[in-house]
């Protein structure tokens, strides 16, 4: 809970810390634990920290969640394929980023977007 509010308020660190810290208190193979890994690597994205995101994500895709962790999934899909976008945009990757950023503005949709980050998808999709 502690990860997903200093989420909403665009406070990344400490975001990424909690999202670290609950991860280890789930089974490593859960679905739980995917949802807070791929939380984790937004937030640190979201303070520029690509390579340590991306070495958390590795080749890594998301479980569905299970009951109780919906609120999480809200914060994971779709951010995860800006995450992704963003680390192959670090990797010198453009398709790969241009393909996750045009993924990302299809399913976020007309949502409220606080941090930016469809704007910034918007632009950098057309790299």
């Amino acid at each position: 809970v502690r990860g997903l509010s200093a989420a909403l308020r665009g406070r990344w660190a400490e975001a990424a810390e909690e999202f670290s810290r609950a991860q280890r208190l789930v089974p490593a193979n859960s679905s739980q634990a995917s949802l807070l890994r791929e939380a984790e690597a937004w937030a640190l994205v979201m303070q520029g920290k690509t390579q340590e995101a991306a070495r958390i994500l590795g080749s890594r895709w998301p479980l569905p969640p299970e009951p109780g962790f919906a609120d999480l999934a809200l914060l994971v899909y779709p951010n995860l394929f800006y995450t992704r976008a963003e680390i192959a945009v670090s990797q010198g990757k453009k398709d790969e980023a241009r393909r996750m950023y045009d993924l990302f503005l299809q399913y976020a949709g007309d949502r409220k977007d606080p941090f930016g980050l469809m704007a910034r998808a918007s632009a950098a999709a057309r790299l």
